[in-house]
């Protein structure tokens, strides 16, 4: 990972929209943020699915980070941090030697959020059971009967949202 860009801290982080510079194949570290404030027209909701899935190929490549606490060495796949992720909780659970729980701060919008943990679970094809996004937050939950996840999502600031994930 590139250490020369700036690391911005989540609660000072103001980003005014996004797009994306280098098209939809560009990588995460070349979205420019400057999302439409209103966050509410369609095009907004596809410029979040465009950044979710930016930085979900950044994950999955290995070329996103997270800060704060690493997260649990059983993380599966179908429940990445968001890149840069300030991690402030993570718990293996006691009865799931495959589960656990994470708290983060994410420095982007619900909707992008909500959006990569939606992409994640495709792509572990996982069936999403709920996807409901508010003024407050959201929330995914997907799974298999096997494997699951539970994303509860809350907006921090325009730009910033906590995220409680739960795994196994």
């Amino acid at each position: 990972m590139n250490r020369s860009r700036i690391i911005i801290p989540v609660a000072a982080l103001v980003i005014a929209g996004v797009s994306v510079a280098a098209g939809a194949q560009g990588t995460f570290q070349n979205l420019v943020l400057h999302r439409n404030a209103s966050g509410t027209s369609q095009a907004s909701s596809q410029q979040d699915a465009v950044i979710a899935n930016a930085a979900l190929r950044a994950v999955s490549s290995h070329q996103a980070d997270t800060l704060g606490m690493i997260a649990p060495q059983n993380a599966p796949a179908y429940a990445p941090i968001y890149p840069e992720g300030l991690i402030l909780e993570e718990r293996l659970a006691d009865n799931n030697p495959n589960g656990g729980t994470v708290s983060y701060d994410a420095a982007a919008p619900v909707g992008v959020v909500l959006n990569f943990y939606k992409e994640a679970a495709e792509q572990a094809h996982l069936p999403v059971r709920a996807a409901t996004l508010s003024a407050d937050g959201g929330l995914l939950v997907a799974g298999d009967g096997q494997h699951q996840v539970t994303a509860k999502l809350t907006k921090q600031f325009a730009n910033a949202t906590v995220v409680d994930l739960t795994y196994g």
